[in-house]
């Protein structure tokens, strides 16, 4: 074995090692610099970049370590031995030197991290977060989550007990709802918390797909087992004319390829993205990004901004040999939903694109209603479509947003099929064929908010439980149309202006205290709110179309004009609708 001495005999001139803390340094004397790497270590003397003074023994660490505050590096300062030393830092604004590492400055009204997270930068110097107590790590900022964290244990107390509170205020479950109640797993955050990631490391791909020019993030990649592999129509075939960031998932109860996971495409993915779908023969698209959030491109758009004319034959786009067409339109609550005519060569399909509007920005919906309404969609058109493949699901990183859908879906099928689930065991089996589904706690509370209210839709009676089976005190019976009604107040709801009020009460029928009288006024009343609620759609719809095509006329194709100043484009205008 060789000495540390013959070792560093072979170091290029001016460097040696020394030891600070259990960790190799390698330090240049004439520069007065120092690295933990030793890729970095040449013959070429390396270039002095820092403002600390020419304190003898003092050496800055290159290049720069991403988790300082700005304004900080930090030195290695020798030990009068030579061969040891310590960790030193120093601020080159105020010039203040200190042993113990300075944590990141808030600017005003800022909030501090969260317990247990920290930030650091990837190769790029983009911002990402990492979770010391699960592992978690994301480029969504944890301070912007909806549901904030429950860090102390005052707050799980009180949750505790206003849970308690409500559980002496709901009736309890007849014996013969509670044969034919849904099992729905409790919220568990430890067993969450405790999941692994199964996030595919860079060496399990070939180097010239790992870097950001095939990806969005470079640390989320798509799992090798289960990685969709484009078909290559040209010769050479290489691995980056092969790849996209995308996997196959299956079923619910282990049906293949079910649904595909990927990542939002970026300008340059694009046309492997309509490549993918070509060849899997995929029916629909659900997008659950917008395309930019907070000034952060997101995703590129991947679909033309106008709509089809007919009559001239124009509108469409072709991204290498796949064209691309906006047939029509239709605004539904809470998405978009966009009919797309897609051709090669002489051959068309259509593919119906799904686009999730109502997510916030790094957050989860406040209700599930409108997400299991776009699934219940898809579903149905999938069901019916001539295509054979599987709906592609996407957001930016394909991970988040796109695990969390899936897993609604994977729950909905086993209540439906089971009527038991576990989204904890839904969302492991999901990270084995894609690391990383269902990003935050936030959005595997969103799964199980989506579980509790499809079996509300559903009027199915439901049973909040652990996983040994012992009820918990969120048990839930199914709403009894018959006898609800009598619970409602109906004054209340006549006084109301809001139409939902008045559309739960005819939902529920007629209270048992109302007088027939009023119950004609009220079914009179909410007829005539029907029609108005629908001819109000139906010249909306008209004033769509009528925009539409003016806009197409006047050739506004992007959002961009020559003269500098922003006018919609017309799917933007559509959309806004």
């Amino acid at each position: 074995m060789m000495s540390p001495t013959k070792r560093e005999n072979k170091l290029p001139g001016g460097w040696q090692t020394v030891s600070v803390d259990g960790i190799t340094v390698y330090i240049n004397t004439f520069a007065r610099v120092a690295t933990t790497v030793s890729s970095v270590v040449s013959k070429k003397r390396p270039k002095r970049t820092t403002k600390v003074s020419n304190e003898s023994g003092t050496y800055v660490i290159q290049p720069h370590p991403s988790d300082l505050p700005n304004c900080w590096e930090r030195a290695v300062a020798l030990n009068p031995d030579g061969k040891t030393g310590a960790f030193v830092y120093h601020n080159t604004k105020t010039g203040a030197t200190s042993m113990k590492k300075p944590e990141p400055s808030l600017k005003p009204g800022e909030t501090p991290l969260p317990s247990g997270w920290r930030m650091m930068f990837d190769e790029d110097g983009d911002v990402f977060y990492v979770d010391d107590n699960s592992g978690t790590r994301t480029y969504d900022d944890p301070r912007l989550l909806c549901t904030a964290f429950k860090e102390t244990e005052a707050e799980r107390l009180a949750e505790m007990q206003e849970r308690a509170d409500r559980r002496s205020r709901k009736p309890s479950l007849a014996p013969e709802q509670l044969q034919e109640a849904w099992e729905i797993c409790k919220v568990d955050h430890a067993r969450f918390n405790a999941l692994k990631q199964h996030l595919t490391t860079r060496d399990r791909l070939p180097a010239e797909v790992t870097g950001k020019g095939l990806n969005r993030y470079i640390n989320i990649l798509p799992n090798p087992r289960t990685r969709v592999r484009l078909e290559d129509e040209y010769e050479p075939r290489t691995e980056i004319s092969t790849y996209i960031n995308a996997n196959y998932i299956p079923g619910p109860q282990g049906q293949p390829r079910e649904y595909v996971a990927a990542m939002g495409p970026l300008d340059n993915t694009i046309e492997a993205f309509w490549r993918m779908v070509w060849m899997l023969d995929s029916p629909a698209i659900v997008m659950t990004t917008p395309l930019a959030e907070n000034g952060q491109v997101k995703c590129a758009r991947y679909w033309p901004t106008v709509r089809y004319n007919l009559e001239k034959k124009c509108g469409d786009k072709r991204w290498g040999d796949i064209r691309v067409a906006v047939m029509k339109g239709r605004k539904r609550k809470g998405y978009i939903e966009t009919h797309l005519r897609v051709t090669k060569d002489s051959q068309e399909r259509m593919v119906r694109h799904y686009w999730f509007t109502d997510w916030p920005d790094h957050g989860v919906p406040e209700s599930a209603t409108n997400v299991i309404n776009m699934l219940l969609d898809v579903q149905g058109y999938c069901k019916k479509a001539d295509a054979t493949g599987p709906p592609i699901v996407h957001c930016s990183a394909g991970i988040g947003r796109t695990g969390t859908f899936i897993a609604i879906d994977h729950c909905i099928r086993l209540l439906e099929t089971t009527a038991c689930v576990d989204p904890i065991a839904v969302v492991e089996k999901l990270r084995l064929a894609r690391g990383g589904m269902v990003q935050h706690p936030q959005q595997y509370e969103c799964v199980q908010h989506a579980c509790v209210e499809y079996a509300e839709m559903r009027n199915k009676p439901m049973r909040m439980h652990d996983l040994d089976g012992s009820e918990s005190e969120d048990s839930l019976p199914a709403l009894d149309r018959g006898s609800a009604g009598s619970r409602i107040d109906w004054k209340k709801s006549l006084r109301s202006k809001r139409p939902s009020d008045m559309e739960n009460l005819i939902k529920h029928g007629k209270p048992d205290d109302m007088p027939d009288e009023e119950w004609k006024k009220v079914a009179r009343k909410y007829r005539k709110m029907q029609a108005t609620i629908r001819a109000k759609h139906s010249v909306r719809r008209k004033m769509d179309a009528a925009e539409m095509d003016g806009e197409l006329r006047l050739g506004t194709i992007s959002g961009g004009t020559s003269d500098g100043k922003y006018r919609p484009s017309v799917m933007q205008v559509f959309e806004d609708q």
